[in-house]
């Protein structure tokens, strides 16, 4: 499959033509000698290339899942999984970056898991899940025994959770954004930044599920939720950086934000289709 080759609109500009401008683009999301001032403008005269190759791709690999699994032989599981997401301009970016704040566009990621034995077909599993479930799942489709883990990180078995719903649901999951950090949970998605003394904004917090693409900032209005959840990844984020012999304290405080005791109204219905 050559996913570069897909365009966008027939009336739009090629992407093969703009080559030097797509990259010019990929230049302005990660290029940290521009501005930001120049990165904004950048991203607004290119983000229209972005988007329609994004789509164009997206469209492409949807053409090609049937005949993928057509072709796979009886017997075999099969998974296609997203790796990281892409800022397309919700939240005044476009492009890959390397310091992209944990929005759900970026940390959403999609997976298809087809079961040999055709357990999975038609189920779709709407609970807080982290990549290693993926892995886990796979596994044990495969036949591994004792895939899963212990801590509330490690992979769950995707299929007892979805089918038959057997596995404890996570009230939570904590998303390391490198400066930056994400909670999620059934009610919630609060990002938060530094707490290093560089510029931090404040915490901003988004209702789940109604606002699916995290526009409504309503941290102001819920502020005890705000307050509760950016609790959880401050420690952390302090010792983001830290130095080896602080190693043992940055695992404390990430095991911390994994496992502190939530408020009800704080997780929501952890266990919930459609959560």
């Amino acid at each position: 499959m050559k996913l570069q080759k897909a365009a966008a609109h027939p009336a739009s500009p090629s992407p093969v033509e703009h080559a030097g401008e797509t990259s010019l683009a990929h230049r302005a999301g990660t290029d940290r000698s521009l501005t930001g001032v120049e990165r904004g403008r950048a991203n607004g005269k290119y983000a229209h290339l972005i988007r329609q190759v994004f789509a164009g791709q997206v469209m492409l690999l949807d053409h090609c899942l049937a005949p993928l699994l057509d072709t796979v032989p009886a017997g075999w599981c099969v998974l296609v999984a997203g790796v990281r997401g892409m800022a397309l301009g919700i939240h005044r970016a476009v492009g890959p970056s390397d310091d992209d704040a944990p929005f759900g566009e970026i940390v959403r990621l999609p997976a298809l898991v087809v079961a040999a034995d055709g357990s999975l077909a038609a189920q779709r599993c709407r609970r807080l899940a982290v990549p290693a479930d993926v892995g886990t799942t796979m596994a044990r489709l495969l036949g591994a025994v004792d895939a899963e883990g212990a801590d509330p990180w490690d992979g769950c078995d995707l299929v007892r959770a979805t089918v038959a719903r057997s596995a404890p649901a996570r009230d939570r999951v904590v998303i390391d954004g490198g400066r930056r950090a994400a909670v999620a949970t059934a009610a919630w998605h609060l990002v938060t930044g530094p707490a290093d003394g560089d510029a931090c904004p404040a915490p901003r917090l988004f209702a789940k599920p109604d606002d699916y693409f995290e526009i409504s900032d309503v941290a102001d209005r819920s502020p005890a939720i705000a307050e509760e959840l950016a609790a959880l990844v401050a420690p952390w984020l302090g010792m983001s950086g830290a130095s080896p012999r602080d190693a043992d304290a940055a695992a404390n405080a990430w095991r911390a934000a994994w496992s502190a005791p939530l408020s009800a109204a704080a997780v929501g219905d952890a266990s919930a289709e459609g959560a």
